[in-house]
């Protein structure tokens, strides 16, 4: 009897050889790094977009803001990098030459608003407003339509009438 149980015990081939467990260790961490691969590709893109969104509201918002103050300003003076522009409370442009970075000083009520596009950074009042804004562009059409022209990032282009 003892015979019987020792014969038995040495023919059980139930257990997993090594190359065997080796080799279903290799395709669980093939499968795990596949995976992760797919998450942490997944995360940057909700990073990505997620950024991108900030950036267009917070360009939407100085262009909501700017071109209010705009409308309701006394006095304005802007800045293209080029030139100075003026513009009194009757809606008269005046141009002159100015090597300023692009920007706008808005007189309202006796106060005042300056604006400066530096470094990819709107400043107010020389305050970061906006951070990380790929493009802000200012421009003046001249003589016939005295408009103003504001680019802001990806945004489609504002203009604003100046009425005499």
């Amino acid at each position: 009897m003892e015979k019987r149980i020792m014969r038995f015990k040495l023919n059980n081939n139930n257990g997993l050889t090594l190359i065997e467990v080796l080799g279903a260790f290799t395709l669980l961490s093939l499968i795990l790094i596949m995976a992760s691969s797919v998450h942490f590709f997944a995360q940057n893109q909700a990073k990505k977009q997620s950024d991108e969104i900030a950036n267009q509201t917070n360009a939407r918002l100085a262009m909501k803001v700017i071109t209010k103050e705009i409308r309701s300003a006394d006095e304005l003076d802007i800045y293209d990098g080029t030139k100075k522009y003026s513009v009194d409370r009757l809606g008269y442009i005046t141009e002159q030459i100015n090597n300023s970075p692009i920007g706008l000083t808005i007189s309202k009520n006796g106060t005042t608003t300056i604006y400066v596009y530096e470094n990819n950074t709107l400043k107010r009042n020389s305050q970061p407003y906006i951070t990380n804004l790929q493009n802000f562009e200012l421009k003046v059409n001249l003589p016939k339509v005295n408009q103003i022209s504001i680019s802001v990032a990806n945004l489609p282009v504002t203009t604003i009438s100046i009425r005499k």
